[in-house]
């Protein structure tokens, strides 16, 4: 393993344990109203039940979040960890997409600062959509540069 894949896989694994240690801080309790319309939400999906009649937050996200019940059901703080480890691929992926466009030590850099972000860190330990978001957005504009960089626009518009 090159020094350089080294630093990557150390940078990703402070990213998970910071996300781990907020969701452990963080604990079993709610802190948002946000948080627990989503996870009613994602209940309910997994029950049959559907949405709420006047659910007016982001469809997906309960979606999701129900996605880990199946994995984490046990409690409230194993969820939030494993929602901190899926949202640490944000540092991996900004890595990726800054490696590209800026070389290595820009890109690591910048994975760094997405390691060890607090606000990044603790938003990522509570269940707000925008964590996934980033994930969803840094992979879709990552897997878009790729065939530019081949000069295949149409792949890259597609």
């Amino acid at each position: 393993m090159t020094r350089q894949r080294k630093l990557i896989v150390v940078l990703l694994g402070v990213a998970v344990f910071a996300r781990v240690a907020a969701a452990l801080t963080l604990g079993n309790k709610f802190y948002f109203a946000d948080e627990t319309e989503y996870l009613d939400a994602a209940r309910r999906l997994l029950s049959g039940g559907g949405y709420a009649e006047n659910f007016q937050r982001v469809p997906a996200y309960p979606v999701y979040l129900a996605i880990l019940l199946g994995v984490a059901p046990a409690s409230l703080a194993l969820l939030r960890v494993v929602h901190g480890v899926v949202a640490a691929l944000s540092c991996w992926l900004t890595f990726r997409l800054a490696d590209r466009l800026f070389g290595f030590w820009t890109a690591a850099a910048a994975a760094a600062f997405v390691a060890v972000d607090p606000l990044l860190t603790v938003s990522s330990a509570l269940f707000f959509p925008e964590a996934i978001t980033g994930i969803v957005v840094l992979l879709a504009v990552t897997l878009a540069l790729e065939p530019l960089r081949r000069a295949r626009w149409s792949s890259s518009a597609a």
